[in-house]
């Protein structure tokens, strides 16, 4: 049950913070794409690993952090940084 709580709870801080930072990040690593996440729910995530956003490969956000909560490198990399990020 506590486990449950904590994956929610993690999720709803991911959801708060996670819109406007996406949004920062897009428009400043990518200043000739033109488009701004305004929900997590149709947001599409393009592959973050690369610098460029390709359209071949997106997911579902929300997707993205189910398959995220489980412990691998490039993914806790990726939430440190997306909640640690100060540009």
């Amino acid at each position: 049950m506590n486990i449950i709580l904590k994956k929610l709870n993690f999720r709803l801080q991911i959801r708060k913070q996670s819109i406007q930072k996406l949004n920062n990040k897009i428009f400043d690593n990518n200043k000739k794409h033109k488009f701004r996440v305004t929900s997590l729910k149709n947001y599409r995530i393009f592959r973050i690993f690369q610098k460029e956003v390709t359209k071949t490969t997106c997911f579902c956000f929300i997707r993205i952090f189910r398959v995220k909560l489980k412990k691998t490198k490039k993914s806790s990399d990726f939430i440190h940084k997306l909640n640690n990020d100060n540009h």
